[in-house]
């Protein structure tokens, strides 16, 4: 069974307003206009069964389609006051920076506190529920130090204690760390945090890639989100992605130089 225009009584092919319909065994029906009766039966379609007429109507009519496409387009662009930014345009009409959509605000620095809650007890908003977590990152906003939680494997909490004390490290994207064995809001206010927000990289000691060969020197760590609380796809994707690094890690014997652990929520949904 194929498409085709149904044919006036004259032969020539229906118009715009005119529907197209099914051929079967090369009979081509004569065309008519859309109504609201049963063509086969004479009686009269529903609302819902007139609706999906004309919807098979402009389905197969793709000039109509367009036509309702634009007309949408034309309402809800009233509505977009961030049109410009999306097609890469201030509203000024200056090209938009070069950001994706959803992406993250850039940071120096990340802070990531070692909490020993097991990943499937997290609650969506990790720093609602711990006062550390909530504390730190408010602190260290200003300092533009992206603040995050880890399991990596230590633990098997499922709640945040109350006196909460964590090992934590500030990472530097030139590869420097700043370790804390106890990290707690006291710490906000020692010399060691405040030595370590005071670090500049050396932005040309900045590790260059790899390219997949390593000498066999170094250190590799992977942080797989699997935050399922907050969003499903984490979880879904992100368990067995874990389990396969660390099947492809066993079998490469690389256990000592690849260390591999789970990450809440970083953001930029979608």
């Amino acid at each position: 069974m194929c498409w085709r225009p149904r044919l006036s009584a004259s032969g020539a092919p229906c118009g715009a307003g005119d529907e197209w319909h099914p051929i079967e065994n090369g009979n081509a029906p004569r065309c008519h206009t859309p109504s609201t009766v049963n063509l086969h039966s004479g009686e009269p379609m529903s609302h819902s069964v007139h609706h999906i007429t004309q919807l098979y109507g402009m389905i197969l009519r793709p000039h109509l389609i367009f036509r309702h496409c634009v007309l949408q387009s034309r309402v809800q662009l009233r509505h977009l006051s961030t049109l410009p930014t999306a097609i890469g345009l201030t509203p000024s009409g200056a090209p938009a920076p070069d950001v994706l959509p959803r992406s993250l605000p850039p940071s120096r620095a990340l802070l990531l506190l070692h909490i020993p809650l097991l990943p499937t007890s997290w609650p969506p908003r990790l720093e609602l529920t711990s006062s550390l977590l909530s504390t730190t990152s408010t602190t260290l906003k200003s300092s533009k130090i992206a603040v995050n939680a880890i399991y990596d494997g230590t633990g098997s909490s499922t709640a945040f204690a109350e006196d909460e004390v964590y090992p934590a490290r500030l990472l530097y994207p030139d590869g420097r760390v700043f370790s804390f064995p106890e990290f707690s809001t006291k710490t906000l206010g020692e010399k060691g945090l405040l030595e370590g927000l005071g670090y500049k990289p050396d932005e040309a000691g900045l590790p260059e890639p790899s390219g997949g060969r390593d000498k066999g020197d170094r250190q590799h760590e992977i942080l797989v989100c699997t935050h399922g609380s907050r969003d499903c796809r984490c979880s879904d994707r992100g368990i067995p992605l874990i389990r396969a690094i660390r099947e492809e890690i066993a079998r490469r014997g690389v256990e000592g130089r690849v260390k591999v652990s789970e990450i809440a929520h970083v953001g930029g949904h979608k």
